[in-house]
């Protein structure tokens, strides 16, 4: 569908002006998809620096995340991720806090499928200019209860 990784993030950039962007997996939109390439059923909350379909089979693979870590650059995209299993229908909430408490960033979408792979990608210079360098905390939320949770650093 795309012929790499910059052209998608060109689209996805252009739409979300550059603030915060939503990564689409499988063309299906909202990041979810339908078919999955997964061994376990156990929902998982990370962050990263990007999603790239390395075999270019519209699945994500848990192998095809990029720079999965805690520690962020400033000059760097910082990707949160959660993979759902089971819950179809429910409402899930991503809510990113600075280390002064602030609420930096927040977005929130229904669950279309059995298997969803929500990605939200955040750029550096969004991250640093409303909360600054320093420990970032991500609360993943499903129907107002917290189900995931990850710390994350953004140095210069």
């Amino acid at each position: 569908m795309y012929e790499n990784m910059n052209s998608l993030k060109k689209i996805v950039k252009g739409l979300g002006k550059g603030i915060a962007t939503v990564s689409l997996a499988a063309g299906l939109g909202y990041g979810c998809y339908q078919g999955v390439n997964v061994t376990e059923n156990t929902s998982k909350f990370f962050v990263c620096n990007y999603w790239l379909d390395k075999d270019q089979d519209s699945k994500v693979d848990d192998d095809e995340f990029v720079g999965v870590k805690d520690s962020f650059r400033a000059s760097e995209e910082v990707t949160l991720v959660a993979e759902v299993y089971n819950r179809k229908g429910d409402v899930m909430t991503a809510k990113v806090i600075s280390g002064k408490g602030k609420l930096v960033y927040e977005r929130r979408a229904v669950i279309p499928f059995e298997t969803c792979n929500r990605k939200y990608t955040i750029t550096p210079w969004f991250l640093y200019n409303e909360g600054g360098v320093g420990t970032y905390t991500v609360n993943w939320e499903i129907n107002g209860t917290r189900v995931g949770i990850n710390t994350f650093t953004l140095n210069r």
